[in-house]
């Protein structure tokens, strides 16, 4: 079994895990590491496409993604979020605003939080 080497940028510690995906899903399996399946970190996964590769480039991407750990596809999924992104910040600022600009009846936190949570009085029958 080929071992590689991922850097982890949070410690100075190198973590040695198989190079291939099918032998990091059985490691993992062993050590109770469960992934559930087509979920990401922020994203539930729902949509499938099937893309074609040469077969100079589907080595080229796979042995990257062994390189950082991950999949190929989640290794596309990053390419296509920085290639054609994700609403740009000032997008997302946009969209604040133009929610901060609704006359809602908002009361304040303070009355919020009184309307929201119940007393203990109130939960005791």
């Amino acid at each position: 079994m080929r071992i590689g080497v991922i850097e982890d940028r949070n410690s100075d510690v190198p973590i040695y895990r198989p190079a291939c995906a099918k032998a990091r899903f059985i490691l993992d399996f062993i050590l109770g590491i469960h992934h559930p399946p087509y979920m990401e970190v922020d994203m539930e996964l729902t949509k499938k496409t099937t893309i074609l590769f040469s077969p100079d480039q589907h080595r080229r991407l796979s042995s990257l993604a062994a390189e950082r750990g991950t999949s190929l596809g989640d290794l596309v999924r990053k390419a296509c979020d920085r290639e054609y992104g994700r609403p740009s910040s000032s997008d997302r600022l946009a969209a604040v605003q133009a929610l901060a600009s609704l006359n809602l009846p908002v009361g304040t936190p303070g009355e919020m939080a009184a309307e929201s949570v119940p007393s203990p009085d109130d939960l005791m029958p």
